[in-house]
């Protein structure tokens, strides 16, 4: 008795493919690690106020008159932007595809999509509708320096970490995380291993739950949302605690990236179902000092 070949086998079996959706290869670590937070009810902006001036105190002798100095804040505003996708596929093709579900693949693709959108307009967004307003967009004045096309060097980075100072309670706190491209992480690991001593390690990291490099005990969060290019800009964040940096949805889920999925009603005279996927999204930085920038830092010879 002769048995079939592999290729009629093949064609025998009902199921040829697995279901699901697997994405292409993409980086982003500091998507996974920044927080989520719902924000429903505020309309298309939030508001808070940040301390421009505590009030003056004095130590006093006894008898000495106490100052009355009011403090002093000014508002920030935070404006949502959205971003969504549509997804079409044929009533036939939707039955017909059997445990490979067409509208929950593309669905799944599309959810991709959003992300790895969100990923860029959180580093790069200018914040010029319909854009998010992004790091590069907070990152100013006295909490960000300009390398100008110069390799970064260990001193540029320590001085980046130092700037952030955000307060966290009463208290202020430096960064618990460093932002950066592929490429600067590479141009980072070859300073630390050139320089000969033990100020780097890889630790266990409790938001992702693997292994990420640190640095002045600081998680390394890479990102390929960052600036392409030999030239790039790295981030120095607080992301914990009330002044921690997060990012405010509308709807969704905070777990699942706040990404919400309307179905697109049935009409009669079309054979298609449909569905938009869509995020409304703002970044809320509480205070100035919970962010740094080290920009226009050349990473050549450094590209993944």
């Amino acid at each position: 008795m002769s048995q079939p070949n592999a290729t009629t086998i093949n064609n025998l079996t009902a199921c040829l493919r697995l279901p699901g959706f697997t994405p292409g290869g993409y980086v982003d670590q500091f998507l996974r690690a920044l927080p989520f937070e719902e924000a429903g009810g505020y309309g298309r902006q939030v508001q808070l106020n940040q301390a421009s001036g505590l009030g003056d105190v004095s130590w006093l002798e006894a008898g000495d008159n106490v100052p009355s100095v009011a403090a002093v804040t000014a508002l920030a505003t935070f404006t949502f932007a959205r971003i969504q996708g549509s997804v079409q596929v044929d009533d036939a093709d939707i039955d017909a595809s059997g445990t490979n579900n067409q509208l929950d693949l593309q669905t799944e693709a599309r959810k991709v999509a959003v992300l790895r959108a969100l990923s860029g307009m959180v580093i790069n967004g200018n914040g010029v509708a319909p854009n998010l307003a992004g790091l590069s967009v907070f990152a100013t004045g006295g909490q960000a320096f300009d390398l100008a096309g110069a390799a970064p060097t260990l001193a540029n980075y320590h001085r980046l970490t130092a700037l952030v100072r955000a307060s966290d309670g009463f208290l202020g706190s430096g960064p618990d995380a460093l932002v950066m491209s592929l490429s600067a992480r590479r141009q980072l690991l070859s300073l630390l291993e050139a320089s000969g001593s033990a100020q780097y390690c890889y630790e266990l990291d409790e938001r992702l739950g693997t292994r990420v490099l640190t640095f002045e005990g600081v998680p390394v969060y890479a990102t390929e949302g960052a600036i392409a290019g030999e030239v790039t800009s790295v981030y120095a964040v607080k992301l914990s605690g009330p002044t921690g940096i997060r990012m405010l949805h509308v709807g969704g889920e905070s777990d699942e990236f706040g990404i919400v999925v309307d179905e697109v009603p049935t009409q009669l005279d079309v054979s298609q179902r449909g569905r938009i996927v869509r995020g409304y999204y703002a970044l809320l930085v509480p205070e100035t000092a919970s962010i740094a920038a080290m920009t226009g830092a050349s990473v050549a010879g450094f590209v993944p």
